[in-house]
Formats: C-alpha cells, structure tokens, sequence
C-alpha cells in the first residue's frame, strides 16, 4: 500500500479527514522537497497539496510531483483545503501560537497527533540505504583523519573545527553533532567540545557524523591517548557493543538489544554506568524513533537503519563509547561502517 493512502488510514481510525504535515523530515519524505522549514503538506480525503510561500515556489516545482500550492496567507488558504473536514496536526511541531491561529481558522476542530509519518520513515528504500551507505564512507574516512590529528596538547575545540571542516571539503552538508570529551569530561556523552587541551594517559571520546542530502550517520569512538589508565572501561564499552550488535535482528524487540548491553556491564557490576538509550533510529534526522531502551516495545524489521552503542559512564572518572550504524536484515544486523570495531591508540 502506498504512503499516503497508509496514512489516510490511519487519519480515518483516529477521526480526521484530512492532515497537516510540517516536520519538514516529514514533508520531505511524503514530497521530496529538500528545503528548510516553512512549507507543509495538507492531505484531505482526495488531494495532496505541498502548500508554501512565493520564496519555495522555483524549488518545490523541480523537486516535487505533488500539486503545488503558493499561497502569502497559509493558514487561510489551509483552511479552504480542508474545508469541513476535521483536522490532523503533527503534536510534537505545531507551537501554541501556530495551533491559536489555525483554530481561528478552521471550521473543526483539529485533532493532536505523533509519530504517523515517522512511523512510515522507519524502514529505509534501497535508494536511502544508499544515501546512508555514502554518508558511512565518508565517516569512516573521517575517522581515520582526526586520529591524525588528535594529539596531546590539541584542544577539544580544534579537534572539533578540524573534523567538520574535514567532512564538509569530503562532500557532507554537515558533521551532524560533533562532540569531542576528553579526561573526566568524557563522563559527559554530549557535551560540547572545550578549549581543555588533550593529555596523555586519558581517553578521549569522538562523536561525529555525515550528512548527505538530508540523511545521517553517526560514528563514536573513543579514542586512547598513550597509555591508557583506564582500559577496562573501554574493553568493557566495547565488549558491550558486540554483545548488543549481535542481538539485532528481525523480530527483535528494541529492549532485546538493549538487554544484552546491560548484561554485559551487570557483570561487572557496572549496570548503573549505562546510560539510556544505547542507541536509535536514523535517517533523515540524526535521532528517529525505534530507541534501544529498557522500555521499549518497538520490534525490528529488515530495513531499518539505527545507531548501536552503549557507552560506560563514570561521573568525575570517565567515560567510554563505541557505536556505529546497522541496517537491520533478515540475517541480523549489518553495518554501514567499515570502521574496526575496536577502540583506536594515537
């Protein structure tokens, strides 16, 4: 069944007639439309309109197929599409003032949604997998570059600068969110980067990532400097990992995953140095649904993409991380990345 009649069944179960999309991952993935926020998709019972200002018209008739509607007063012209129909809105992106001004549009009442086109955004198409797959490469590349410049005395800051500049020359829009921790700070998995200079004997944890037109990967790594004083919490993240890579599969539920992290750790005693989620969905956002928690009742399916990472957490000691991306498959769980699976020395 197509995207938008899914979604139209799902709108009749829950009593809408029609719909307003404006996540803009989502309006990209039900458009194509590739541009920032501002433009919306209105889905009524027999019409799906992209609807935006003057300033999207050139780019939305090149990159969609939808009708396309250019409008100065959105929520008027909403409001004579949808017309009697009651109304879905996405909960989680419509501001109070925005939900104000559309109910003194509107003849109904809209109705408060989530997750329904995210939902249909979880398993990936052959040509998303292949945009992840050049996302990949160029963070495994990337990888490679910042362990030659991740030296003691290096500030985290510059590493930092150093690793998205690198990625953007390598073809990336962007390095997603960088973070770079070094010493007790890495304690912290998203800290922002500091002027604190590197040192040896510590570890130093580097999150990064790729963005190719639109869709994400994210690499961690904790890198060691010299000799390491805290090796057993770097084995442990990283015997850890293995255990909760081994456990992606069809059919899995989320938590399964999860699991097989803490058991790890739990048999060290060090269950409570686990920080939730070990790790998430991916794809047009750096973090979609399908967490890898303890309470998560999400079952896995071929297709999907997510991060998988549990990371070991000492507050005023340190901490360490080792993650990559999966596709999920009828097999297991295969990665995107070509990174060794093992921390790295400098």
């Amino acid at each position: 069944m197509k995207t938008l009649d899914r979604l139209r069944n799902v709108l009749a179960s829950i009593g809408a007639d029609s719909m307003l999309v404006s996540q803009p991952e989502n309006v990209r993935c039900l458009s194509g439309f590739t541009g920032p926020q501002g433009a919306v998709v209105v889905i009524t019972s027999d019409r799906t309109v992209f609807l935006s200002d003057a300033g999207h018209e050139l780019q939305a008739r090149n990159e969609t197929s939808l009708e396309v509607d250019i409008t100065a007063d959105r929520d008027k012209r909403l409001s004579e599409l949808v017309g009697n129909a009651r109304m879905a809105f996405e909960a989680n992106h419509v501001t109070v003032s925005a939900l104000r001004a559309l109910n003194g549009k509107l003849k109904a009442e809209p109705i408060a949604t989530e997750g329904n086109v995210e939902g249909m955004r979880l398993v990936k198409s052959d040509e998303e997998v292949a945009l992840l797959r050049e996302a990949a490469r160029i963070t495994d590349r990337a990888f490679a570059h910042v362990q030659t410049i991740t030296r003691a005395g290096t500030t985290e800051v510059r590493v930092s600068q150093d690793l998205e500049r690198w990625i953007r020359l390598a073809g990336a829009i962007s390095a997603g969110d960088v973070t770079v921790s070094s010493g007790i700070r890495s304690a912290a998995p998203r800290i922002a980067p500091s002027a604190r200079p590197l040192q040896q004997g510590e570890l130093v944890t580097l999150g990064f990532g790729a963005v190719v037109q639109g869709y994400h990967t994210h690499l961690t790594r904790s890198v060691v400097m010299g000799t390491l004083t805290l090796r057993h919490l770097l084995d442990l993240a990283t015997a850890a990992q293995a255990a909760a890579v081994a456990a992606v599969g069809q059919g899995v539920y989320a938590r399964e995953v999860y699991g097989a992290a803490r058991d790890v750790l739990e048999r060290h005693d060090l269950a409570d140095a686990i920080l939730e989620p070990v790790g998430h969905g991916t794809g047009l956002r750096s973090r979609e649904a399908r967490t890898l928690a303890a309470d998560s009742s999400e079952v896995l399916a071929p297709g999907m993409v997510m991060t998988v990472g549990p990371g070991v957490y000492l507050p005023g000691v340190g901490g360490a991380r080792v993650d990559e991306v999966l596709i999920v498959t009828e097999r297991g769980g295969d990665s995107l990345s070509e990174a060794l699976n093992r921390p790295a020395s400098t």
